[in-house]
């Protein structure tokens, strides 16, 4: 999973209902909100705006040629080495594992009574119910993430603590992601690895990349500087100011987030193991499709295939469809071809491996859906809560979905 912001349910709005007429200066206060809501919007949606351009440049120069030969394609099917394909299979649920394993030890742990609700049983349920919750609410994991902060926040959690260990849970993932992006990428570009090397997919990627790291860097090692900066831009007026207002507490939450990812690494913590199981993570997810590629007789050039996999996965960020569906798959081929990968074997390996890597393991995913409500229920008798107080879990992460514009920076100032 790609990646971003989260979005929460709205908090509506108190109206309070008086006799004073209106006047035009209220009429101008609340056309301001309209305005800032276009501009916002504008401003989150530029990212997909930017991913998508990308994907319909590999779309057109790469993936509509491989399709054009697509009976070539569906020829390479009846060769298919079904061992390779079962090799896919294990490696996709080990990457499942990996995933539990990254959340048990950066979100849960075995300090505190809370932490203690998030054993093994728990963290399974959480982990798959969430990526069944992305399928349903799409752009990079949003449906997930907002799940991780509802389930955190019944098990006992504060809204900030919430916060913060689903940012360090994000960052162990993601951080990798950014980096092997910039060392493929410049390995491939510079000729430090083998393989081919189109610009538009090595060195500007790695470059934005390492500008990401950076910034990842100085809001973690020093967030005063930044939020002291984004301070000074919200004193302003018109929408750069508005906008700036909204942006205020990012860093702070961001911070919390980095210091527990960095507490976790004090003698006797479990950071070292989180971090083995983050990079597995990755490693498992392209050894499904490097089996694949081997279950339909290719031998995927290495370096070419991890950039490929980096870039073409970026398309998770269009919440097209749900899981990705028809987005993903296009990145994938694109960005695959362009690194020289043959074209009718593209084509069928990445569809096998999003069957393999995403379709398979949906059956668990959905049964962990509704074990994990039995959990909530489990937590709020021991809790001494009503029965029925709180909202359905599918209905809570729908709600999460529906509330698209609300970001979880801006919710969490709370």
């Amino acid at each position: 999973m790609v990646p971003a912001v989260s979005p929460l349910p709205r908090v509506p709005r108190l109206v309070v209902m008086t006799d004073r007429t209106p006047t035009d200066a209220d009429d101008r206060d609340d056309a301001a909100p309209d305005e800032e809501s276009t501009w916002l919007t504008i401003g989150r949606h530029s990212v997909k705006l930017v991913v998508l351009a990308v994907v319909i440049f590999l779309i057109i120069h790469f993936a509509f040629p491989a399709l054009a030969g697509v009976r070539k394609s569906l020829e390479v099917v009846k060769d298919a080495n079904v061992w390779w394909i079962g090799v896919a299979a294990l490696c996709s649920f080990l990457t499942q594992a990996m995933y539990i394993v990254v959340f048990r030890y950066s979100v849960g742990g075995t300090e505190g009574e809370v932490e203690r609700k998030l054993g093994w049983r728990e963290s399974y349920e959480v982990t798959m119910a969430s990526q069944a919750a992305s399928t349903l609410v799409t752009a990079a994991g949003a449906g997930g993430i907002a799940l991780f902060l509802w389930v955190l926040a019944r098990a006992g959690f504060s809204k900030t603590e919430s916060v913060a260990r689903t940012i360090a849970f994000l960052a162990f993932h993601y951080v990798i992601y950014l980096g092997a992006i910039v060392l493929f990428g410049f390995g491939l570009y510079f000729g430090i690895l083998p393989g081919a090397a189109p610009v538009s997919l090595t060195l500007i990627p790695a470059i934005v990349c390492l500008g990401l790291l950076g910034i990842v860097t100085l809001a973690a090692y020093n967030p005063g500087v930044v939020e002291r900066y984004v301070e000074r831009r919200s004193r302003g007026a018109g929408r750069e100011g508005r906008l700036a207002k909204r942006l205020v507490s990012v860093p702070t939450a961001f911070a919390a987030g980095i210091r527990h990812s960095r507490s976790l690494f004090r003698p006797g913590a479990h950071g070292p193991k989180i971090m083995v199981a983050a990079v597995l993570y990755w490693v498992f997810n392209i050894a499904i499709l490097a089996a694949c590629f081997e279950a339909f007789g290719v031998h995927a050039n290495l370096a070419g295939l991890v950039q490929g996999f980096f870039i073409g996965s970026a398309a998770n960020l269009l919440p097209l469809l749900p899981g990705g569906v028809g987005s993903v798959e296009a990145g994938l081929i694109g960005a695959l071809l362009a690194f020289n990968q043959p074209g009718a074997q593209v084509v069928v390996a990445v569809l096998a491996y999003r069957l393999v890597g995403y379709w398979l393991p949906t059956l668990l995913q959905a049964v962990a859906y509704f074990q994990l409500n039995r959990t909530l229920g489990e937590w709020k008798e021991q809790q001494g809560e009503e029965a029925g107080a709180e909202p359905a879990l599918l209905e809570a992460v729908d709600a999460a979905g529906a509330a698209g514009d609300s970001t979880l920076t801006t919710e969490s100032r709370a």
